[in-house]
């Protein structure tokens, strides 16, 4: 057993093997075979995924074959199979800003991005990416292709940070949205409608409606 990104040395083969005296491995057979694998001439093998298991998410398993043949000192030859069994990571890649005005930029993969402090650009790329915001200094920020139904904007913390706990944040006033052409601008208002204090504008999400964009699956509250 290994993970999709570790390669593994097998136990002896010949160790266990009842075929007679004076086992050799005189045979390999990984034509059927996802990964690499080597024989180490010692009756071990050693297992590569070889990246053939990326879209393994965590928790998933997937299993890999090879075959082997052995001859004893009469001649008579024998196969047998390695199966391997590869677990998923979670290969998620965290992009975190800094203080200042910082620009990240995804790739196709699913991501994390984490602006902190100062007017960020963040651009998520093709992947189910995840903008997290923690605290009402994150202000500033811009999303530039949020998308509908894929992505979301992930307020935990920052709704913890305000001390809000209800369970709907939009209908109390919390999160607000404003047009602003093609865009939305979302808002924050930490004591939402019952209380004195203004909303402020918080994010930028670029080419989305506000119709598009006033949908609570569009965040993780």
């Amino acid at each position: 057993m290994t993970d999709e990104d570790s390669s593994f040395t097998t136990g002896n083969v010949l160790a266990n093997d009842k075929g007679g005296e004076n086992l050799i491995i005189t045979g390999l057979n990984t034509s059927g075979t996802q990964g690499t694998v080597t024989n180490n001439g010692d009756g071990t093998f050693n297992y590569d995924p070889n990246g053939q298991f990326e879209s393994l998410a965590e928790g998933e398993t997937a299993t890999d074959t090879f075959f082997y043949t052995i001859e004893n000192s009469d001649g008579v030859l024998d196969t047998a199979a390695v199966t391997v069994t590869i677990n998923g990571l979670d290969d998620t890649l965290i992009l975190e800003g800094t203080g200042g005005n910082d620009i990240l930029t995804g790739t196709n993969a699913d991501e994390i991005f984490i602006g902190l402090r100062g007017r960020d650009t963040l651009t998520g790329g093709s992947g189910k990416d995840k903008f997290v915001f923690t605290s009402t200094v994150d202000a500033g920020d811009t999303i530039t292709d949020f998308e509908v139904g894929s992505d979301l904007i992930v307020f935990t913390d920052l709704f913890e940070s305000i001390g809000f706990e209800g369970l709907d944040p939009i209908s109390a006033g919390v999160v607000g949205f404003l047009g602003s052409g093609d865009n939305t601008i979302i808002t924050i208002d930490p004591d939402g409608i019952a209380g004195g204090a203004r909303a402020r504008s918080f994010l930028s999400v670029e080419g989305v409606s506000v119709e598009n964009m006033k949908n609570a699956d569009n965040f993780v509250f």
